[in-house]
């Protein structure tokens, strides 16, 4: 499983790689660097430690499952009516929910991208911000981007876990 999770994250960086290599100037121009820094990253991050828990854990529970299945149908077969409804409301329960959380994963990588933005261009201009004095109102600009990411991301946690 560690060999697949590390050859699929080795596969998936240098693929990335090789696109933003490739783009034409035109999308250098229209696409901030921080939202191509953000995107890579969180991608990254994701194949490289969310993706092998849960394929590990889907396969745990998908045996566990059948075994429940098989067992309980050879005690008292009526489990497949209940079986049968349960995997209705569960369908109908994904369906609902997966637009919610798919819209909130796009807000949260909105909110995300302008506190890398302004992360990068603080760093490039700190011997200016000193200069002027102007500490408290980064630092405080920061923050206000942070919280408005984190109020977002609150909800995103709530609605995929």
């Amino acid at each position: 499983m560690a060999t697949i999770a590390i050859e699929s994250a080795q596969r998936l960086f240098l693929d990335m790689l090789t696109s933003v290599f490739r783009a034409p100037t035109s999308f250098f121009d229209s696409t901030p660097s921080s939202r191509i820094l953000n995107r890579s990253s969180t991608d990254q991050s994701t194949v490289d430690t969310d993706v092998p828990y849960r394929l590990v854990g889907l396969v745990f529970a998908l045996i566990q499952l059948l075994s429940i299945i098989i067992l309980m149908s050879q005690v008292a077969w009526q489990v497949f009516l209940l079986f049968g409804i349960i995997l209705g409301l569960s369908v109908w329960y994904q369906a609902y929910y997966i637009t919610t959380g798919r819209e909130l994963t796009r807000m949260v990588g909105f909110r995300k991208a302008p506190i890398l933005h302004h992360f990068s261009e603080t760093i490039v201009g700190a011997p200016t911000i000193r200069c002027f004095f102007q500490e408290a109102r980064f630092l405080g600009r920061n923050i206000d981007l942070v919280d408005d990411y984190s109020r977002i991301m609150v909800h995103k946690s709530a609605t995929t876990e």
